[in-house]
């Protein structure tokens, strides 16, 4: 049961795991085999006595806040793609179009939800996700099951990993910014140059076939650059794992 509630809370998390197109049932059943699996094929300390109830509810209490901390680095890893997709629309025009996200049911830039798939195509082709299942049984061997390993360092992490992910939102949305910029610049002159001409109805397809061009430029750079984020994350991860020890 403890061993269930760290990895459904980390799973809860995780993209393609925890995606909201993901049926419950589903979800609760692939937890609990894998959660039986782990069990069967590992030695873990078990830290509490399991003698009274309340023990095992602060148990549980503790056990959700473990998983929860290793998948609140996935999330804020991934919050770059969401950012980067908002400058990038706010530029190009397409502020106002939205689409649902498979992961939350919210509502996210069309560029994000195109950057969102890039990401998950490499998250399952570089198996990332094995290596952050092995980060989960690692934890398991680090922190004994039912006890918390919380300390002031993890927030320091965490407000670093908050300033990375701002910081890789605007690198991957730079080049667009850029180039937008330019382009505006290039219309400015040319309403001064021929006050006569419709700069507005001109412009939204203008910066809009500018963006997506640009787009298909730096597809390559782009993919490189989300496989470097994923490196990132798995780097905190463990990051997080060795403040646990």
């Amino acid at each position: 049961l403890l061993i269930f509630t760290r990895l459904g809370s980390m799973l809860i998390l995780i993209p393609i795991f925890g995606a909201s197109n993901v049926p419950n049932q589903i979800k609760v059943i692939f937890t609990g085999i894998f959660s039986l699996i782990i069990l069967l094929t590992g030695q873990y300390t078990l830290g509490i006595e399991l003698d009274q109830f309340d023990t095992l509810a602060l148990g549980i209490i503790f056990e959700i806040i473990n998983g929860l901390l290793l998948g609140f680095v996935v999330v804020l890893i991934m919050n770059a793609i969401y950012i980067a997709g908002h400058l990038i629309d706010m530029d190009m025009g397409f502020a106002m179009v939205n689409v649902i996200s498979a992961q939350d049911d919210s509502e996210i830039p069309i560029t994000a939800n195109l950057y969102y798939l890039m990401m998950m195509i490499l998250f399952v082709v570089t198996n990332a996700h094995h290596r952050i299942i092995e980060a989960f049984i690692r934890s398991l061997n680090i922190v004994p099951i039912g006890v918390l390993r919380f300390s002031p360092i993890h927030v320091n992490s965490f407000v670093d990993i908050i300033k990375e992910t701002f910081v890789i939102g605007f690198q991957l949305a730079l080049p667009i910014i850029l180039t937008i910029m330019l382009a505006n610049l290039v219309l400015g002159m040319l309403s001064k140059a021929m006050p006569g001409m419709n700069v507005f109805e001109f412009g939204m397809p203008f910066k809009i076939l500018i963006g997506l061009g640009v787009l298909t430029v730096i597809f390559p750079v782009t993919v490189k650059m989300l496989g470097w984020m994923l490196e990132r994350m798995l780097m905190y991860l463990e990051q997080i794992l060795l403040f646990m020890r």
